[in-house]
């Protein structure tokens, strides 16, 4: 039986940012610099 070619895991999708980018993104947002309080 030969092994089956499987696609690689977190394909990132075309023309969309990763997931981790987004994620850092939020955080940024949601924790925020500590100089400007919100």
């Amino acid at each position: 039986m030969p092994p089956t070619p499987q696609p690689p895991p977190n394909q990132p999708s075309m023309g969309e940012p990763p997931q981790e980018t987004l994620w850092q993104r939020v955080r940024r947002r949601v924790i925020g610099p500590p100089e400007s309080p919100h």
